[in-house]
């Protein structure tokens, strides 16, 4: 069974993890970081790069780069990226060499498609053909309710769960269209998260997960509510604190 469909609360790490104590976001040395401590699921966001998928949160590598490079990521290739000087050490890896990690460490994987992509088309088609022969644990999921949908169609076997934030205003319209037919769950922002929505969506069978939760109190709220997994940037932390023993 996946982890994403337990009954038991499942603590995800955010990027890996992030923070002072952290290696660079989405790298292999953040994920193994996260491992270390006791995760057994890792949230990462997947964008193209010029000749594959990457692991990446932004367009660009500025934000991460020693040197503020502003070159998009889907410009760049698989080689050029794994070069890139970060600030806090790591590498960009390839999505193939995340998985390829995960799967050997028994770790269940959410996978953020981005939606600022050339082709978002191209982007499911990859990841799809990626994962399709393998045995891993995945949850997929995006804002874009249109690569859910296309999800829902290549690949039906894989869990789905949309994601929607309190700025996005066609959240409410898509709280109500989650249906089983295309979704696994929902992964809601942790300020429009209310007990009210939570028991909706779980009454329609579907899994609710909440980020980026970094707070004890908040956490121990969102479960109480009926959350299924809770996506932070200090996953073991907060579980430790939550459950000691």
């Amino acid at each position: 069974m996946s982890r994403f469909a337990a009954k038991e609360v499942l603590f995800v790490a955010h990027r890996g993890g992030r923070g002072d104590a952290w290696p660079t976001e989405n790298t292999l040395l953040a994920f193994e970081r996260a491992r270390s401590q006791g995760a057994t699921a890792i949230e990462l966001d997947a964008r193209e790069a010029a000749d594959g998928v990457v692991v990446f949160h932004d367009a660009t590598i500025a934000s991460l780069s020693l040197d503020h490079d502003p070159r998009l990521v889907s410009q760049l290739t698989l080689s050029e990226l794994s070069r890139v000087d970060l600030v806090k050490g790591g590498a960009i890896p390839s999505l193939a060499d995340t998985l390829d990690w995960a799967d050997a460490n028994d770790v269940s994987i959410n996978i953020e498609f981005k939606r600022d992509v050339p082709s978002r088309v191209s982007l499911v088609s990859s990841v799809v053909k990626m994962v399709v022969n393998r045995a891993g644990d995945y949850l997929f999921s995006s804002f874009d309710p249109g690569i859910v949908a296309m999800l829902a169609v290549r690949a039906p076997k894989v869990r789905r769960a949309l994601l929607t934030s309190r700025d996005q205003k066609s959240a409410a319209p898509l709280h109500l269209l989650s249906r089983k037919a295309w979704l696994s769950g929902v992964n809601l922002e942790r300020n429009q998260t209310d007990p009210a929505l939570i028991a909706a969506l779980r009454a329609r069978g579907l899994g609710v997960g909440v980020w980026t939760v970094n707070e004890v109190v908040e956490a121990r709220a969102l479960i109480a509510a009926g959350a299924n997994w809770i996506i932070s940037d200090e996953a073991m932390a907060l579980k430790a604190a939550i459950s000691p023993t």
